[in-house]
């Protein structure tokens, strides 16, 4: 099977689709949107967790999705092994310096800790034991899209060429059961099954839609695709309980969110900012959770907290603030890392 979708490819050379970036750019900024509340007591955004949970149910996937769409599962095993490991693994361990961070400043400073509101911690040793397991808080996309990878290129392998509606099914109906039952395993393994189910689906439709959809007939699915999202939030909010009901709407939200997301991002243009996010996403996400602690240290030290709480849209205004605060900090760290240590995102140095 000729794994180099057509439409990635220029004489032979892999380029890069302006949607997709946007798309991702978008992504990214969900990312922070649904991290914006905080942990701990949530002072700062009360109103923004309803919408937030609504972010929750798709950004994610979509993540896995875009993946999916410009995987290339050529070349020889320990090649690709080795090429997922550089670019997802190694900056796994890099970003953790922060959870590492976090740690010292709760045995330093336990005051300043509790400023920042943010989610209580076990043990200091307990948490350094789980970033070295992988299983720091607000990084396990690394590992779970590492495993991904590994298990679509297995799959990849097979003289079926039916795999990927096989893997969307198994490994979608294993997210939904591990979702509600969680399981306790080392290095993220248990989210190998949302990385591999959703990646297939991504896979699956990179043909189509890397090579037919444009602005003119994305118009139409983008409509159809937003108003099944809002018709499914409106009847999973209605039916309560987690039945079997509850399963497929969580995969149906998460497919339609996604798909979504993906067609407006067709409709937009190619804005350079957004665009840049997107093809940075490994920075922005490794550092969105100190990009938006210090921006909303730095914004609440000039905003009184109670002038932001007052209503919803002074929280959407300062929202959108303390989101620009944090990307332009991802940026400013996002080029230091590209010209000064791309190894840590997997990289090569431009020479």
């Amino acid at each position: 099977m000729n794994t180099k979708r057509g439409a990635n490819l220029i004489n032979g050379q892999r380029r890069r689709v302006d949607w997709i970036d946007v798309a991702k750019g978008i992504t990214m900024i969900l990312v922070f949107y649904g991290h914006l509340p905080g942990s701990g007591d949530n002072p700062w955004f009360p109103d923004l967790m309803a919408s937030r949970e609504i972010v929750y149910y798709f950004h994610m996937p979509l993540f896995f999705v875009l993946s999916g769409l410009t995987m290339h599962l050529d070349g020889d095993f320990r090649t690709f092994v080795w090429k997922r490991f550089r670019r997802l693994i190694v900056p796994y361990y890099v970003f953790s310096l922060y959870a590492l961070g976090k740690i010292v400043l709760k045995i330093l400073s336990p005051s300043t800790f509790a400023g920042f509101h943010s989610k209580e911690m076990s043990g200091p040793w307990q948490e350094v034991g789980n970033i070295f397991l992988g299983n720091s808080f607000g990084l396990w996309f690394f590992w779970a899209l590492f495993w991904g990878d590994i298990v679509m290129f297995l799959l990849h392998k097979l003289p079926s060429r039916n795999w990927t509606i096989l893997a969307s099914i198994v490994g979608l109906t294993l997210w939904c059961i591990v979702s509600t039952h969680p399981i306790a395993l080392p290095f993220q393994l248990a989210a190998t099954a949302e990385a591999v189910g959703f990646s297939a689906i991504g896979y699956l439709t990179s043909t189509r839609l890397m090579g037919e959809l444009n602005r003119v007939s994305g118009r139409m699915p983008a409509a159809a695709s937003a108003v099944a999202f809002t018709l499914l939030v409106m009847i999973k909010m209605l039916l309560p309980g987690t039945t079997i009901i509850q399963f497929l709407l969580t995969v149906l939200l998460a497919i339609t969110g996604s798909f979504m997301v993906m067609f407006i991002s067709v409709l937009l243009p190619a804005f350079s900012w957004l665009t840049y996010i997107g093809r940075n996403t490994i920075v922005f996400y490794g550092l969105n959770g100190l990009s938006l602690a210090m921006a909303k240290a730095l914004f609440f030290h000039i905003v009184p907290t109670k002038l932001v709480t007052s209503a919803i849209w002074p929280q959407l205004a300062s929202g959108a603030v303390v989101i620009v605060i944090a990307c332009i900090i991802c940026w400013i760290a996002s080029q230091i890392i590209n010209k000064w240590c791309p190894w840590a995102i997997g990289m090569k140095r431009l020479n």
